[in-house]
C-alpha cells in the first residue's frame, strides 16, 4: 500500500491556512472508496480538526481503488464546474477570511438554500419524471430535448423565480441560468434514475412550497400543474414507446395504481392527502391540472411541455 499523500499543491493563495501537522507522519484510520469531492468537503473536515489540535494521528484518510495504479479509467468520475459556499455571518471570535477564496457571507443562508430547493431541485424532478417517459438516461440530455428544454427555460422564469426571496449577489431569474449550464454538462453524467428516486418526497419539499405560494399571491400555476402531471403520468409505468419502467421508488405501488384511478378521475391524483394536502380544493390549481391532463392522456403517444 502506498503512504498517505503529503505533498500540498504550490498554487494555494498565501491567506489560506496550511496543516499544523505533519501528514507524513500520520497513520491511515479511514479508507474512502476514491477521495471525493464531497467527502473531502464534508466528512474529512471532522479529522482534520482533530489533527489540528494534536489528536486522532491514526486516523488519516486514504483513498482506495479497486484497479492497480497507471491503470487508464475509461469513465472516471467529472466534477461539476460550479462551486457555491454560503456561511452564516455569525461568528463568536471574529469572522475567518474565507471569502477571500470564494465564500458568500450571509445573514439569510436558508434564502441561499430555498433558491437552491425551488430553482435546481425543483427543475430536476420536472425534467427527470418527463426524461423517464422520453427513455432518457441522464439529465445532460434533457437539455437535448427541445421541447423540454423550452418548457425548462420558461416555467421557472414565469412561475418560480418571480415567488422566490431575492438574495444578495443573484436575483433568481439570474440564478436559473447556472442551473442550465450545471444540468447540460454531460460529463457528469447525473442519472435520471439517482434524482427521480423518492418522487414523493422530493416534490413535497422542493415543488409543492412554490404551489402553495401560488396560492397566497394567486399567481399562475399552468406549468407547475403540467410538472405534477407529467409524474402522475410517469407513475402509470410505461414510456412513450411503449415500453415500461422499473421503478423502484418506496411509494411505487400505491403511486401507480393512483396514477391508474387518475386517467379516468383527473383529480384523483390531487387528493393523496399526505403529497398534496389542501391544493385539491384550490380551483385554480385543479383546473390548471385538468388542462395539462387532456394534453397528455395515457392514449396520447408523445407528451405535450408546452404551456
Amino acid at each position: 500500500m502506498n503512504p498517505v499523500f503529503v505533498q500540498i499543491p504550490v498554487d494555494i493563495p498565501a491567506p489560506v491556512k496550511r496543516p499544523k501537522y505533519d501528514r507524513a507522519a500520520l497513520r491511515r484510520g479511514i479508507i474512502h472508496d476514491s477521495v471525493a469531492s464531497f467527502h473531502r468537503a464534508h466528512q474529512a473536515w471532522c479529522p482534520h480538526r482533530l489533527l489540528q489540535a494534536g489528536r486522532a494521528q491514526d486516523w488519516a484518510n486514504i483513498g482506495a481503488g479497486v484497479r492497480a495504479l497507471g491503470t487508464g479509467d475509461a469513465a472516471p468520475v467529472t466534477h461539476e464546474n460550479f462551486r457555491q459556499w454560503v456561511i452564516e455571518d455569525d461568528f463568536c471570535r471574529g469572522r475567518p477570511d474565507w471569502d477571500r477564496v470564494g465564500a458568500t457571507y450571509s445573514d439569510d443562508v436558508h434564502g441561499h438554500e430555498t433558491r437552491k430547493l425551488r430553482l435546481l431541485h425543483a427543475c430536476h424532478q420536472f425534467l427527470t419524471n418527463a426524461a423517464k417517459l422520453l427513455g432518457l438516461q441522464t439529465l445532460a440530455q434533457t437539455m437535448l430535448h427541445h421541447p423540454l428544454r423550452s418548457f425548462f427555460r420558461k416555467n421557472p422564469q414565469t412561475e418560480i423565480a418571480p415567488l422566490v426571496k431575492p438574495v444578495p449577489g443573484m436575483k433568481p431569474q439570474t440564478y436559473t441560468v447556472p442551473v442550465e449550464r450545471r444540468i447540460s454538462n454531460p460529463t457528469t453524467r447525473d442519472t435520471v434514475r439517482r434524482v427521480v428516486f423518492d418522487g414523493n418526497s422530493r416534490h413535497l419539499d422542493f415543488v409543492l412550497p412554490t404551489i402553495r405560494d401560488a396560492r397566497t399571491t394567486s399567481a399562475p400555476t399552468a406549468g407547475l400543474a403540467m410538472a405534477e402531471t407529467i409524474w402522475s403520468r410517469m407513475c402509470l409505468g410505461h414510456r412513450e414507446d411503449g415500453s415500461r419502467t422499473v421503478q423502484k421508488d418506496p411509494m411505487w405501488k400505491r403511486l401507480k395504481a393512483i396514477a391508474q384511478s387518475n386517467e379516468l378521475t383527473p383529480l384523483a391524483w390531487l387528493k393523496m392527502d399526505d403529497i398534496y394536502r389542501d391544493l385539491v380544493d384550490w380551483p385554480d390549481f385543479a383546473a390548471a391540472f385538468e388542462t395539462a391532463h387532456r394534453k397528455n392522456p395515457r392514449r396520447r403517444r408523445r407528451c405535450r411541455f408546452e404551456l
